[in-house]
Order: C-alpha cells, then sequence, then structure tokens
C-alpha cells in the first residue's frame, strides 16, 4: 500500500506542475498540452486512490 500512496503523490505533484506550466506558459500549445496532461494525471491518481481505499476493505 505504501507504494500506492507513493504512487498517488508523485501523480499530483506532476499534475500540480503541469498545470502551472499549462497556466504560465506563452505557447498555446504548451498550455493545452499542460493542461489535458494535468487533467489526465488527476484521474490517474483517482483511480490509485480508489484502488488503494478498495484494498484497504478488503484487507
Amino acid at each position: 500500500m505504501t507504494n500506492l500512496r507513493q504512487q498517488i503523490e508523485d501523480a499530483e505533484s506532476k499534475a500540480a506542475e503541469s498545470e502551472l506550466l499549462g497556466n504560465l506558459s506563452a505557447d498555446e500549445e504548451v498550455r493545452i498540452y499542460n493542461r489535458r496532461l494535468a487533467v489526465e494525471l488527476k484521474q490517474h491518481a483517482d483511480r490509485l486512490r480508489r484502488q488503494l481505499s478498495a484494498a484497504g476493505k478488503g484487507g
């Protein structure tokens, strides 16, 4: 479960960085790419969080 927690933290951290880059970039393509990446990383973190929760209930 510690590995899942670390993966969640990593995904959330990368999502925050991508969101910041998306907000600060002067290049429209870079903004769009990083904002989409941030959304996908947040969704990935949510899936991992649900998986962690399910593993906790089963154990």
